[in-house]
Formats: C-alpha cells, sequence, structure tokens
C-alpha cells in the first residue's frame, strides 16, 4: 500500500502537523496575558505603597499559577519552574512584609514571560 518514498512523506506530514497542534494547544492553554496583566497590577499597587490591594494581586497570581502549572511544567524544564516558584515565593514574603523591592517584581514579570512562552528557547 505504501511504497518507501510516500511513508516518508506521511511521516513527515504527521509530525509537522503534530508540532503545529501542540504549539496551537500550548499557546491557547498558557496563562502569559492574564500572569503578566497581574504582576503588572502588583508591580504599581507596590510602588504605589497599597499593600492590600497587592496581597489581592499576589491572590491572584497564586490562583493562576496554581490552576495553570502542568501545562506550564510540560512546556518547561524543571529547573524553570524551581527557579519561578522561587521568585515567587520571594515576591510574596516581600508582600507579607510591606518591603518594596519592585526588582524582585521585575524578575518574577521576566520570569513569568519565559515560563508561559510556547516551546521557550534557552
Amino acid at each position: 500500500m505504501f511504497v518507501k518514498e510516500k511513508i516518508r512523506f506521511w511521516i513527515g506530514t504527521a509530525w509537522v502537523l503534530t508540532f503545529f497542534g501542540l504549539w496551537g494547544i500550548f499557546t491557547l492553554l498558557t496563562p502569559q496575558t492574564m500572569m503578566v496583566k497581574e504582576i503588572s497590577r502588583l508591580e504599581k499597587n507596590v510602588v504605589a505603597e497599597n499593600w492590600p490591594a497587592a496581597a489581592e494581586n499576589m491572590r491572584a497570581i497564586n490562583d493562576i499559577w496554581n490552576n495553570k502549572k502542568i501545562v506550564i511544567q510540560m512546556n518547561n524544564g524543571s529547573e524553570q519552574v524551581a527557579a519561578f516558584e522561587e521568585m515567587l515565593a520571594q515576591v510574596q514574603t516581600v508582600i507579607r512584609h510591606e518591603d518594596d523591592e519592585v526588582e524582585l517584581i521585575g524578575g518574577l514579570m521576566k520570569m513569568a514571560k519565559n515560563i508561559t512562552t510556547t516551546f521557550p528557547g534557552p
């Protein structure tokens, strides 16, 4: 039924379609815009020293993280996920102690963009 050259074509076609299908699924499921918007709001509230609103933003970021953690873990290496969780814990501590270390929030923003990008590079 399949000649040697035709089977190569079908295998190659199936591989390309599967790759683009995975790319589309991960793009739709990763929460990049939601997480970046919440971190931006968090940064504005920390700069304005509005700590109750900053704590609420932190809860929203944690909810997004907990709801989409499995998808993000499938799309990233374990060291990237562990580094993001560590940065998230540091920012939570900053918010809890009402300390305005905005550079940590900037780092969290960069890490969030990196881990929510579909198939991120090295």
